[in-house]
């Protein structure tokens, strides 16, 4: 009981500080003129929860300017600006969450390894976020200030929950590890799923809700989740769910990719990835082909919208099948794609590997966005293999 009192008293001080942070960011810089909240309901807690869930931020957008006269926020107890106690109170249409698209995705994740009561309870657990900054996508957000980061790390720090679940990859466990200076493994093809440890705390990150599943992808992950939550102490992790999941694992790989992306939104990838690539330093190579960027002195990337649209990795010096002439480092490059990032590279041996824009998203951006971080991963994974 004392625990439980002592906690909910740095809980208060933390929503406090947090929410003066929150609102002077708000005040002072125009582009985080940004409604900002958190989700579940801290005062709800009975415990140290047996989980915490990170989003990435909310996605309802508004501006904070609007945030602090609207009806929905004045009737939740905001009076001009957000403060200590309406934080802790989250969400105000928390009650509807089993509407949100992302949620349901998540517990039918959580159900295919019969681990769904676990966010039945709200005493149990909570549901917070990278960052309280709102925006109805990801890539609005400007670029979070390290304070903002660091305020979820000392909620991580109060809590003391017994595990933690990131969803997203690259938007909600990456950033958090530069923070928290910790380290994952990624355990599973196709960035499904990766596991780490903060301090004590078993933290594993999953591929967004709102990212496209299939059903082999939802089964798999939610089978690991469920070995994992009751195994959490276990060493050789990744060795131990190659070994217990061969099955689902190969069912992942094996699948055909029979969904395709529409035409527009395939066009708009092409419209769109050249000017992001080259901002993070992927260089188009070939004058005549705008679809293909360097990766290392020795490997291209091409991103094509031809067919289903498709991500496709090869040397640059390519001049035969792989079947026909041994390339530097070849089978230990296809190792690595197919096992890190779930690329087919059966594709007439003609590519190191192969991944459909359908294995990135349902949009765009997101596509655009996960393909980045796909290339961004293949440039170390590579790097350190040609080291070794």
């Amino acid at each position: 009981m004392e625990d439980l009192e002592l906690m909910k008293q740095e809980l208060a001080k933390w929503a406090d500080s947090t929410a003066n942070l929150y609102h002077d960011l708000a005040q002072k810089k125009p582009d985080f003129d940004k409604a900002f909240y958190s989700q579940s309901n801290l005062n709800d807690l009975e415990q140290r929860p047996e989980l915490l869930i990170l989003a990435i931020n909310p996605g309802s957008g508004g501006s904070y300017t609007d945030q602090v006269t609207n009806s929905l926020w004045t009737g939740w107890g905001l009076d001009g600006k957000m403060d200590g106690t309406a934080l802790l109170k989250g969400n105000p249409t928390w009650d509807t969450r089993d509407t949100w698209p992302f949620w349901q995705r998540l517990k039918s994740i959580l159900r295919r390894g019969e681990i769904e009561s676990i966010i039945q309870d709200k005493s149990k657990f909570v549901l917070s976020n990278l960052t309280l900054f709102s925006s109805v996508q990801a890539k609005d957000l400007p670029k979070l200030p390290s304070e903002c980061i660091q305020k979820t790390i000392e909620l991580i720090n109060i809590l003391q929950p017994k595990k933690i679940l990131c969803l997203g990859i690259s938007d909600c466990i990456e950033p958090l590890k530069k923070e928290g200076k910790f380290t994952t493994e990624m355990l599973l093809p196709n960035n499904l799923l990766s596991f780490g440890k903060y301090q004590h705390i078993p933290i594993y990150s999953i591929k967004h809700p709102a990212s496209r599943y299939n059903n082999e992808e939802m089964n798999l992950v939610g089978k690991c989740l469920k070995y994992l939550f009751d195994n959490p102490n276990n060493t050789d992790v990744r060795v131990q769910i190659e070994k217990i999941f061969s099955g689902e694992i190969e069912a992942v790989k094996n699948r055909k990719v029979t969904e395709s992306v529409d035409k527009e939104i395939r066009i708009e990838v092409k419209e769109k990835i050249h000017e992001r690539l080259e901002k993070e330093g992927f260089i188009n190579y070939e004058v005549k082909n705008l679809e293909r960027y360097s990766i290392s002195d020795d490997i291209m990337v091409s991103v094509t919208q031809t067919g289903v649209g498709y991500v496709g990795i090869r040397h640059k010096n390519f001049s035969l099948k792989y079947t026909e002439k041994e390339y530097p480092y070849q089978e230990k490059f296809m190792d690595f794609l197919q096992k890190e990032s779930g690329f087919i590279n059966n594709t007439n041996d003609v590519w190191l590997g192969v991944k459909h824009f359908s294995q990135y998203g349902y949009s765009a951006d997101q596509i655009i966005s996960n393909i980045i971080e796909d290339i961004k991963r293949i440039k170390t994974g590579f790097e350190k293999i040609m080291r070794e």
